[in-house]
């Protein structure tokens, strides 16, 4: 940009500021961040903080909307740090773009993206937190992921030369739609951004982790619009709970989650006996999990202390003709134990 180009833009941002018209503001806003006057983030910043509560926002007034996702955009391509409270504030209408900042610096939005496991439901965004709170090593987040993961023995009992079956399930499945993007007329082109976990060529790496995030940025040129398709993308989080804690430790037994056994009818006195084993080897399997992720650090001996994780006992009863199973007993694991500092 021309020496004397940039020194005008310079001076005419404050009085932008003041100005009502949304589409001069948008066009400044977009020249700072396509020519990346980085040293003007802070007056981007500055016009979010006003946007945020004003009534115009609030009432969706198309033009403070394009004012607002026209600035996201150029704090994006500025690799801006924006404080968290500001960001949140945005969520709700503008979710990738506002993952996207908080992905830029993970580690100082560590709390934020805490907070946000709960808020999210698709599952690009859903994956996209919780790759940049293990990429980071958040305090908590291992601990309440293995609070979240379900630890699950599938008992099929038979009778005796009966075959018997294993039973599984998952979670998964998502919902489209399809319409199309544009901002009001007159204003710079802008762009949008949308979370994909399947990435196409141009597409740019968010959150890396079991499964990486990618975010992809279309441009809406001046007066066009362009089709959008809005995908809710869900996923198998159980699984996904899974591939996180092999990644932090990743001689992880699949029988550590899901183990599957079959038990031949023999009184049930045996039965008792072979499930309480079976529950038991299942149970010093996750032992072994916590214990060492206790040994990597990554969660503390006050979350470890903390930690009381139930094993659910599925049982497939395929015997003809007998009267019910007993009731398996609650399997409780003891959480690890943790060694005293001096």
């Amino acid at each position: 940009m021309p020496a004397f180009s940039r020194v005008l833009l310079l001076v005419a941002l404050p009085v932008l500021a003041q100005n009502p018209d949304a589409k001069a503001r948008a066009w400044e806003i977009y020249r700072i961040g396509h020519d990346r006057l980085t040293d003007q983030a802070p007056q981007l910043v500055a016009e979010l903080v006003r946007q945020r509560h004003t009534l115009a926002y609030e009432s969706h007034d198309p033009d403070t909307t394009a004012l607002v996702q026209i600035t996201l955009d150029a704090l994006i391509q500025l690799d801006a740090t924006v404080e968290s409270g500001v960001l949140l504030e945005y969520l709700p209408r503008h979710q990738p773009e506002v993952l996207v900042l908080l992905a830029l610096h993970p580690k100082e939005h560590q709390s934020a993206l805490l907070a946000l496991q709960d808020e999210l439901q698709d599952g690009a965004a859903w994956l996209a937190v919780r790759n940049l709170l293990a990429e980071t090593k958040a305090p908590g987040f291992a601990a309440r992921l293995l609070k979240e993961t379900k630890y699950r023995l599938s008992v099929t009992v038979t009778d005796p030369n009966q075959r018997g079956g294993a039973f599984g399930g998952g979670e998964g499945g998502g919902g489209a739609g399809c319409g199309v993007r544009g901002f009001p007329r007159g204003f710079p082109p802008g762009a949008v951004y949308s979370l994909k976990r399947n990435p196409l060529r141009g597409d740019v790496l968010l959150a890396p982790g079991p499964s990486p995030i990618y975010y992809r940025r279309t441009v809406i040129p001046t007066d066009r619009q362009i089709g959008w398709d809005s995908v809710l993308d869900m996923i198998d989080k159980q699984r996904a709970r899974e591939e996180y804690l092999k990644s932090m430790l990743p001689r992880i037994p699949g029988e550590t989650f899901t183990s599957y056994t079959s038990l031949v009818w023999a009184g049930e006195e045996t039965f008792v006996s072979q499930l309480q084993a079976a529950a038991g080897e299942q149970a010093r399997l996750i032992t072994a999990m916590t214990a060492r992720l206790l040994e990597l650090q990554w969660f503390t001996c006050a979350e470890a202390g903390a930690l009381r994780l139930p094993v659910e006992i599925e049982l497939h009863d395929m015997r003809a003709g007998r009267g019910p199973l007993p009731a398996p007993a609650q399997v409780a694991v003891p959480p690890p134990l943790c060694a005293p500092s001096f």
